[in-house]
């Protein structure tokens, strides 16, 4: 079968499979960062910095926080972030 750039199995090729198993309570994979983009499914009440730490450079998390879908960009070092002006329910973070 032939692969098209965009599919999953041709972007593990080109840039290696980064995948692997959280551990309990630690926030991501902070030892395969840094990341150009992390997908958050549970909502934090503060800003995750820990995840943010491991974004790469023009890297980009979004995450529910505090019940609002927000975008995290790193630019040139620095954070920008803006919240989506709708409001969301996601199961909580728990952090043991």
């Amino acid at each position: 079968m032939d692969h098209c750039s965009s599919c999953l199995s041709c972007r593990r090729d080109r840039h290696g499979d980064r995948g692997g198993a959280a551990t309990a309570g630690a926030l991501g994979l902070a030892a395969s960062a840094p990341f150009d983009r992390i997908l958050v499914s549970a909502d934090f009440n503060r800003m995750p910095d820990d995840l943010v730490d491991q974004l790469g450079a023009g890297g980009r998390m979004v995450a529910p926080i505090a019940g609002l879908m927000t975008v995290i960009d790193l630019r040139e070092g620095k954070m920008q972030r803006r919240a989506d002006a709708g409001r969301y329910s996601f199961v909580p973070l728990r952090e043991d």
